[in-house]
């Protein structure tokens, strides 16, 4: 049982990787931000995607000032993903 529970060690780098790459997604101007697979704060062994994507409307934001931004990390068979919404908008 020991040898399949996932590392928490491990896990804990997957949640930081990937916060660390929100981040810097977030202080992209909202023009730059687009999918890729560019990750300066993965340890070695480690894999980051971040998909920028947008999707409908957001409470009233039209979906051209709306981005969904998806980062996910992996290490081995270990994998963490992180969601969240970036807008565009000034009324």
């Amino acid at each position: 049982v020991v040898r399949s529970t996932a590392d928490p060690l491990v896990s804990k780098q997957l949640v930081s990787v990937a916060e660390a790459q929100m981040e810097s997604e977030m202080l992209r101007s909202f023009v730059d931000i687009t999918t890729h697979s560019t990750c300066t704060a993965c340890p070695p062994g480690y894999a980051s995607t971040v998909t920028a994507d947008s999707p409908s409307a957001w409470e009233g934001i039209p979906s051209a000032n709306v981005k969904r931004i998806t980062i996910d990390v992996t290490y081995g068979t270990q994998s963490f993903q992180l969601i969240s919404r970036r807008t565009n908008y000034a009324p």
